[in-house]
């Protein structure tokens, strides 16, 4: 079963991941040991088998939870079909070599609303593209506050956002001269998040993001229309947050001609897939083949 890519208010996760961020490796290793034996993070010997310490242990669990890779169904904890596609014996991208296998990744985590919350909250609902630590941090706690109703501790939410930063954010020295850290998590390659050392403010652009992968948007364009259920959606819709559902633009930081250009080439690429109509002022998109699914975007993306 697919997650829920619209936010539910009576369900969240916070702290979950014992303070340890997303790292190379992680899910293949966790991915694998979980397909060998589905209790294997009860396991006692769970530290051996993934060769890491026990803290460690309960946060890989984590990273497949809230990456959807292993979700919770009725007979108990099941891996996923995109976890399957992905990391799975036949998988395509066993060691994160592929660029469009991070940018998966990260659609995945910030359309979790469930069991990666921080995440979603912050593509989809944080608009701020400056900020420093205080900021986000206080806009944090606000929207758990207000809008979640829920009583998680300070400690709790600011640990979940110095992940986020830690996990995303390359750093930039003053001058502007670009110094890429030495990072263990693969998302900070996608560079959606800015870190000015010397002003200690982050920067998340929205920017035109040429370099998204094609067969990766299309992905994500039809895991959208497959959870609102439409055959047609107002542009708006798929680039700023409605609804409560997770947006596209927002969540890949793009700007709306960076998103028509994607629009454009999967159309010059797929004819006959999606049509992109601009009447009256209105802005549609719409998906003309019924039979494809997001699992035939990613084929075609890994097999080019």
């Amino acid at each position: 079963m697919a997650h829920n890519m619209r936010f539910n208010f009576d369900k969240s996760a916070f702290g979950r991941h014992e303070s340890f961020g997303l790292r190379y490796g992680w899910l293949t290793k966790g991915f694998n040991a979980f397909q060998e034996d589905p209790s294997v993070f009860e396991n006692e010997d769970a530290t051996v088998i993934l060769g890491v310490g026990k803290n460690m242990v309960k946060s890989i669990k984590n990273w497949l939870f809230s990456a959807n890779l292993i979700s919770r169904e009725v007979n108990g904890i099941c891996a996923t079909d995109i976890g399957k596609l992905l990391f799975g014996k036949k998988g395509y991208d066993h060691y994160l070599e592929n660029e469009g296998t991070i940018w998966l990744l990260h659609w995945l985590l910030a359309t979790n609303a469930e069991s990666s919350t921080v995440f979603y909250w912050f593509f989809n609902l944080f608009h701020r593209t400056e900020f420093k630590n205080d900021d986000i941090l206080k806009s944090l706690e606000q929207f758990v506050e207000s809008d979640l109703k829920a009583n998680y501790s300070h400690n709790t939410l600011k640990q979940d956002i110095q992940i986020l930063l830690r996990m995303y954010s390359h750093t930039r020295e003053s001058g502007n001269n670009e110094h890429l850290k030495e990072l263990d998590c693969p998302l900070s390659s996608l560079q959606l998040i800015a870190y000015y050392k010397d002003a200690k403010s982050y920067q998340s652009k929205i920017e035109k993001r040429d370099h998204i992968p094609l067969g990766i948007f299309g992905y994500a364009l039809l895991d959208v229309f497959s959870a609102m259920n439409f055959k047609e959606i107002p542009l708006e819709k798929l680039i700023y947050n409605q609804d409560g559902y997770a947006t596209i633009g927002s969540i890949f930081r793009l700007s709306e001609n960076g998103f028509i250009y994607h629009v454009e080439k999967l159309m010059a690429a797929m004819p006959n897939v999606f049509e992109y109509s601009e009447s009256s002022g209105l802005r549609q998109l719409y998906l003309l083949d019924e039979k494809i699914s997001k699992y035939d975007l990613l084929k075609w993306h890994f097999d080019q």
